[in-house]
């Protein structure tokens, strides 16, 4: 048991967590890494075999894993709730559908995902599952879709693949581009906080491209919300916070690393930079083509910014193999809100790799702070 449920947790973790910061977690606890994250999964199943590393295994990653449920890759809203949002606030008598094979199979394993080969159905979104932790009420939904996903291939991944013929087919390309058709589960948390008076939608998003399908995502997690709730739309969901004017102060402010920036000059040109070197003084703002741009430019105007700041899964200096880790916050914006009659929208913001909670709360107050220019 403990070993089905060890595998289970890898599996899961694996597609959740970034693998720059699972590396990271398992370099932490000493766990050997191989080459790239198929090598290393693949290796490590070998080793969760017996029970006692099962269990030792499940005990110290367990609870990031819960934690990477709520954050991970997530593409979010926020919206004030109206002031008798308490008062109307209670669930159904019955809040979770019991109809669906797709649905069942989420409950049984949740919190981990389905095995990717008993999926075979697409169903709507569902409560799988709600939690209250302190002031914040976590209601997690699931939903099966069918994506394309493309996959860069890198070679020497496979170089310690048993099947010989495709590492010999593989090392002859430097990179390989693949798509292939597939059902994935996606987990969306919908988050109410009791102490701010907001709710959180963070929509499971890695694979979701195109602002039509983002939308219907959002929408239907929207539905499934007020359904247990008897509620309707505009008592939870009014308009979302417009994250557009934090544009211009997170690129004036000094207390994050903007490792990517989209803006255009007084003269019509658009311009992006980038730079995710984690090396210290590695912000796109120091540059040396940035400043003698910004020098000459009387009028720049960003719309779109990547920022980054130490995760706090940060790096160990007694350990030789520990490695630093940063969590991500863009704000993509079109260059068609620049001209936009009373200013520009912007009612997404993106989140990556927020492995812990206690980054996830930073994201937050970041996104909450619109109206503080000290951010």
């Amino acid at each position: 048991m403990a070993v089905k449920q060890a595998l289970a947790l890898l599996e899961s973790l694996s597609k959740k967590m970034h693998w720059e910061q699972l590396k990271a977690l398992l370099k932490k606890y000493d766990y050997k890494v191989h080459r790239g994250s198929i090598n290393t999964v693949e290796k490590f199943k070998e080793f969760l075999s017996k029970d006692v590393e099962a269990l030792k295994f499940i005990d110290t990653f367990k609870n990031y894993y819960l934690e990477v449920l709520t954050g991970g890759q997530k593409t979010v809203q926020i919206f004030t709730l109206p002031d008798d949002f308490v008062l109307t606030h209670t669930l159904v008598d019955d809040p979770f559908n019991v109809e669906g094979d797709s649905y069942k199979l989420a409950r049984e394993h949740f919190p981990y995902l389905i095995p990717e080969d008993l999926i075979s159905d697409v169903s709507d979104v569902e409560l799988i599952h709600f939690e209250i932790k302190g002031e914040k009420t976590y209601f997690y939904f699931s939903t099966i879709r069918s994506i394309t996903e493309k996959k860069e291939i890198v070679p020497k991944e496979y170089l310690d693949n048993e099947q010989n013929e495709v590492a010999e087919f593989l090392k002859q390309y430097k990179k390989v581009t693949v798509f292939e058709e597939k059902l994935k589960q996606y987990i969306d948390i919908v988050c109410i906080n009791y102490m701010d008076n907001t709710v959180d939608i963070r929509l499971d998003s890695d694979l979701i491209s195109g602002q039509k399908e983002l939308d219907h995502a959002f929408s239907a997690v929207k539905n499934s919300f007020v359904k247990i709730h008897g509620l309707s739309r505009s008592n939870a969901f009014r308009k979302p916070l417009n994250f557009y004017p934090l544009i211009e102060r997170l690129y004036t402010s000094d207390n994050y690393r903007v490792c990517e920036l989209t803006f255009c000059t007084d003269e019509g040109y658009v311009h992006n930079e980038r730079n995710r070197n984690k090396q210290k003084g590695s912000d796109v703002r120091t540059g040396s083509f940035h400043i003698g741009g910004r020098d000459n430019c009387e009028d720049l105007q960003p719309y779109k910014i990547s920022i980054r700041w130490d995760s706090s899964l940060k790096k160990d200096d007694k350990k030789d193999n520990s490695e630093h880790t940063e969590v991500e916050l863009s704000l993509n914006a079109t260059l068609a809100e620049l001209s936009r009659k009373g200013g520009g929208e912007l009612f997404y913001a993106i989140m990556s790799s927020s492995v812990l909670k206690y980054d996830q709360d930073i994201f937050f107050q970041i996104l909450k702070k619109l109206n503080n220019e000290y951010i």
